[in-house]
């Protein structure tokens, strides 16, 4: 058990820093397309391609400072259902209405689950 978790530690940093290679590697190549004039390089696998994406945002905050009158013509009112309300006042309906299905089991990490536990609630 101490060998699985341990290679897959090592797994899960080799990952980590394959990500941070990778994302150096895209930098540069981004830099080195920039510096082409067709902003394209092929090879026999793929194209590699420079594309400018604008990300041009409504600034609501200023708008609204500069406009208020404006801005408040345009508020939507949004109703919402609150499910926890309904739940406790009319418990008979939720359950009448809720599928109850098959326990999920996952591998937990980051919390220290009893999965033992989980298959005898299942049995029951």
């Amino acid at each position: 058990m101490e060998n699985i978790i341990d290679r897959l530690n090592q797994v899960n940093e080799l990952i980590e820093t394959l990500e941070i290679e990778q994302k150096e590697l895209k930098s540069k190549l981004i830099e080195e397309l920039k510096n082409t004039e067709s902003k394209n390089y092929r090879t026999d696998k793929a194209l590699y391609s420079l594309k400018t994406i604008s990300n041009d945002k409504f600034n609501e905050t200023k708008f609204k400072e500069e406009h208020e009158d404006i801005y408040n013509n345009y508020l939507k009112t949004k109703v919402s259902f609150d499910i926890t309300t309904f739940k406790k006042k009319e418990k008979g309906l939720v359950e009448q209405y809720t599928e109850k299905g098959e326990i999920a089991y996952s591998l937990a990490i980051k919390e220290n689950k009893n999965i033992e536990e989980k298959e005898d609630e299942k049995e029951k």
